[in-house]
């Protein structure tokens, strides 16, 4: 039973009575404190099978980690490249076709001052000196000329003047009659003081032709054929070429 008789007494007991409570509690205080780290072992301990595990997942994961890295990445399939087809390289070949010919049929055009050309349709066959020969007095009978007569010395030298067209694949525009005549003393061998030339070089033409179709459109050669000086012809004929010798005022 307490009383309060005097503090200082009351104070004491009242001191020596808490104090006895404060035991009790501290007792109860130090259950608890124990039980608390009982169970704080416990769970650190625990906690640290837990990290232990945890730490040996980690090591595992790394260790799977360094495993998977290490894996050696897989070498890449070659890569199939299809090369384009090869080109074709087209070549265009230019062919040049030579313009026809414009210049009308049967007309004589003048190249120089003795050369004329005439574009006429081709014979068969080329002619002959006799029947040039016959066409040429033929043609001069109708321009009211007297006929030429045939001169073998003539004839001799007019062949031998169309073998040469022949063989340079043209004429030579007189150049080898007058030479012979100014310098071949030609007058003395031919035996005539006047002497004239037509001459022929091309595809093959009749007598007829050759007097009416070709010398005819050309005004000199024409001319040479319907001379009235002349008295004797000769005549050369290969199958390309054809050459008159004309004569007068024999020697």
């Amino acid at each position: 039973m307490v009383e309060y008789s005097q503090l200082g007494s009351g104070t004491d007991t009242l001191a020596g009575s808490h104090m006895k409570r404060v035991s009790s509690h501290n007792i109860l205080y130090s259950g608890i404190a124990l039980i608390a780290t009982l169970y704080l072992g416990v769970g650190i301990a625990m906690n640290r099978d837990h990290l232990l595990t945890l730490s040996q997942s980690l090591t595992s994961y790394k260790a799977a980690s360094l495993f998977i890295s290490s894996v050696p990445t897989p070498t890449p399939e070659p890569t199939l490249i299809i090369s384009p087809s090869p080109t074709i390289s087209l070549v265009a070949r230019k062919k040049t076709i030579k313009p026809q010919d414009s210049s009308p049929w049967g007309v004589a055009e003048k190249v120089d001052d003795v050369t004329y050309t005439i574009k006429v349709g081709n014979d068969a066959v080329m002619t002959t000196p006799q029947e040039l020969f016959n066409s040429l007095n033929n043609y001069r009978s109708i321009n009211g000329k007297q006929s030429l007569n045939w001169d073998n010395t003539l004839a001799t030298y007019a062949q031998q003047r169309a073998e040469h067209f022949k063989s340079i694949g043209s004429t030579d525009k007189h150049s080898g009659f007058n030479a012979y005549l100014d310098s071949g003393d030609g007058f003395q061998q031919l035996g005539y003081r006047r002497l004239g030339e037509n001459s022929y070089y091309g595809g093959p033409l009749n007598g007829v032709h050759l007097i009416e179709w070709v010398f005819a459109q050309s005004p000199g050669h024409n001319a040479n054929q319907l001379d009235s000086q002349w008295t004797h012809v000769g005549i050369g004929v290969t199958d390309t070429s054809a050459n008159l010798i004309f004569g007068g005022e024999g020697m």
